[in-house]
């Protein structure tokens, strides 16, 4: 229920996006159809595994490890960027669909990699 919430808010964004009554849409309405994508978040959340911990129990779930990560990716990724176009990179490539992807599909596994790497060893050691 809760990932159908959110692929109906994010597919009645993209539809209402792309016509030219989106500039002209009233914030009331707008406001009011953005909350059937918060409703699906939290649905999502609440029903991951984890998502009731009590005070006895780690409360550890994947959705809890992502967000973990997700600053230090967000972090790394400019970094990343900068080392791929600056050193690893001799000549500009060029444009096409499937470089962009591989592009960046690449930097978001190295900044994952290098986020996890720091994770552990740094900001929570076994």
């Amino acid at each position: 229920l809760g990932v159908a919430c959110i692929c109906v808010a994010c597919s009645q964004d993209a539809l209402g996006y792309s016509s030219s009554s989106w500039s002209s849409m009233r914030a009331g309405p707008f406001h009011a159809s953005e909350l059937v994508f918060v409703l699906g978040l939290l649905i999502v959340l609440r029903s991951s595994p984890g998502g009731h911990a009590s005070a006895g129990e780690s409360g550890w779930s994947p959705v809890c490890f992502m967000s973990r990560l997700s600053v230090g990716i967000n972090v790394s990724n400019l970094f990343v960027f900068h080392f791929i176009g600056g050193f690893l990179l001799d000549e500009p490539i060029e444009f096409s669909v499937a470089s962009v992807v591989l592009c960046f599909t690449c930097v978001f596994l190295l900044s994952a990699l290098l986020t996890l790497v720091v994770q552990l060893l740094v900001q929570a050691p076994c």
